[in-house]
């Protein structure tokens, strides 16, 4: 789009913005905050706050350990595994209430499982499952996505019609799921998604919306967006996401932690089932990675999920690399939120430190994205849609009519759906769009996108690249900045590797972060860059009192993790 058109556009479409789309989005916003009950719960967290024993602010120090330094702590015997299970429940119990993540646990059945790990690694007679090289995570807890099958907990993708099939509560484990486990972990309970995890926030007719730990009146990002919010309240170490089009990056970035997608392939083989992708196209577009506060948690974790030692991120040489740098994202676009000042800003901080403490300034390239790159987010679900169960079945299961918006239309407005406004606006969109376009038409988009940014990265690069235009936004984003995911859904197209990092707060007190994104299979070095940046950036902030004011003279105590 040159400037011309641009300029026509803007003439055009401002003055729709400002006389209808901005007003209507600012009602929604307020009825959801409203309707959630967001008053009353910042109410009542600074009330909490007067009182150090009940703040929300007052962290555990074991809350404030790795999960790398956990397991060591926990094998060394300095820590038992029940004694850190029950610091994190206690954690989740104070904070889930105003969060709404973990919408299912199994509090007794882990206190269960530390209890037996204790007892083993007390006797001193240590069995091969239980030594270090194949539970290098033992007796350390962890979150898992609802939308991953854990034996006997719920699975329902924040589906009604799932939530009734015989497929929940869940048979088995899913292979990441069972990797994770044999590796040592134990699992707490299951986080919040969107109805069909298609939304960057959860709501869904089952268990509700969760809320951001950094403002209640700001969304958690999605698929992932339980997990978001658990983890980065510090109410769990690490938890388990899945991605295929920013799941595990954007809830990472708008709740202030870091976020892993790692190279699609590596992912173990899971449970076919009506869910399952169809192509290997849609197949190669998922991954699952984790949401954790400290990056050295990243590489082991990987490690463990996908059965193998991917290697150790220090190995990598940061001195080599070439950091190609995109203050600005996509550009401007009439689709996409421009790159608000403080998310271009901190892209730009992070280029700065690269070239002038990591990798020398004449290895650090500013960028922008090519002109056709404004396709992407229309080029993204003929991608990922050809060849697969269309969205309008999915969402009522293999045994009923298609969904149908306009015959559910009435009972919704009379609030007897069990859908929720994102399954409707989704198919209507589908619908309006459904005009034939396939996988096949968009590939040469996807391709030359592709090389694009292989001819920038080189055989040493790495891209620098925001995880959102935008920081965390008001509840009902969805539904007016929908394009916006394309941030991070391109690379799930591509299929690079990509880690979320977080780089402090705002000065409105929001999480800021930028994504790094590497080629195939080079996971490592994205992983390293998270390392040095949380040197110098310093990584998770604890959140304070979930976005409640806190007056010039507030005294509350907050721990400060070293």
């Amino acid at each position: 789009m040159n400037a011309f058109q641009r300029a026509l556009a803007y003439a055009i479409l401002r003055p729709l913005q400002v006389l209808l789309w901005s007003p209507w989005r600012r009602l929604a916003y307020a009825y959801i905050r409203r309707h959630n009950g967001v008053p009353a719960k910042l109410r009542a967290v600074k009330q909490l706050a007067a009182n150090l024993e009940t703040s929300l602010d007052n962290y555990d120090p074991i809350l404030l350990l790795s999960a790398t330094e956990l397991a060591r702590r926990i094998r060394s015997r300095e820590l038992t595994s029940e004694q850190v299970v029950r610091v994190y429940i206690g954690r989740i119990r104070k904070v889930n209430p105003f969060l709404n993540a973990v919408v299912a646990d199994r509090f007794e059945l882990a206190i269960e499982e530390a209890r037996k790990i204790d007892a083993v690694l007390d006797s001193g007679d240590i069995p091969e499952e239980y030594r270090i090289e194949s539970a290098p995570f033992l007796g350390v807890p962890i979150t898992v996505k609802e939308s991953m099958r854990v034996k006997g907990m719920p699975f329902h993708w924040g589906m009604p019609w799932l939530h009734k099939s015989e497929e929940s509560p869940a048979k088995q484990s899913s292979n990441d799921v069972l990797n994770l486990t044999n590796a040592g972990f134990i699992v707490l309970g299951v986080t919040n998604t969107p109805e069909l995890l298609l939304a960057w926030e959860s709501d869904n007719t089952i268990y509700g919306r969760s809320f951001n730990p950094y403002d209640l009146s700001r969304n958690t990002g999605g698929s992932s967006s339980g997990e978001g919010a658990i983890v980065g309240a510090g109410a769990s170490v690490v938890g388990l996401g899945s991605d295929i089009g920013g799941s595990i990056r954007m809830p990472a970035n708008f709740c202030g932690i870091y976020g892993h997608k790692t190279t699609s392939e590596w992912g173990p083989e899971e449970i076919e089932g009506f869910l399952s992708a169809r192509t290997k196209e849609t197949a190669g577009c998922l991954s699952t990675g984790p949401l954790c506060r400290y990056a050295e948690d990243i590489a082991p974790f990987v490690s463990a999920l996908i059965g193998r030692d991917i290697g150790d991120p220090k190995s990598v040489d940061l001195r080599k690399l070439k950091v190609v740098t995109f203050p600005d994202g996509f550009g401007w676009q009439l689709l996409l939120s421009n790159v608000e000042s403080d998310v271009r800003q901190a892209v730009v901080n992070v280029a700065d430190y690269l070239g002038k403490q990591v990798v020398g300034q004449s290895n650090v390239v500013f960028a922008k994205t090519p002109p056709y790159a404004e396709a992407a987010s229309r080029s993204y679900a003929p991608y990922i849609s050809t060849g697969e169960t269309p969205f309008q079945q999915i969402l009522v299961g293999p045994d009923s009519p298609p969904f149908n918006w306009r015959r559910e239309l009435v009972p919704f407005l009379r609030g007897k759906s069990s859908h929720t406004l994102n399954a409707f606006m989704l198919a209507i969109l589908t619908s309006a769009t459904a005009d034939g376009i396939t996988r096949d038409m968009v590939k040469p988009f996807w391709d030359s996108l592709d090389k694009y940014f292989s001819d920038l990265m080189g055989d040493s690069g790495v891209l620098i690249f925001p995880t959102s235009p935008q920081k965390a936004q008001p509840h009902g984003i969805t539904y007016f900045n929908l394009p916006n995911f394309i941030y991070t859904g391109a690379f799930n197209v591509l299929g690079y590797p990509s880690t979320q990092v977080p780089l402090g707060l705002s000065e409105d007190g929001l999480p800021l972060g930028v994504q790094i994104v590497a080629k195939n299979g080079e996971d490592l070095k994205t992983i390293a860059v998270a390392l040095a940046l949380e040197k110098r950036f310093g990584g998770w902030v604890p959140p304070r009192r979930f976005g409640a004011p806190i007056s010039a003279s507030g005294t509350e105590k907050i721990y400060v993790h070293q």
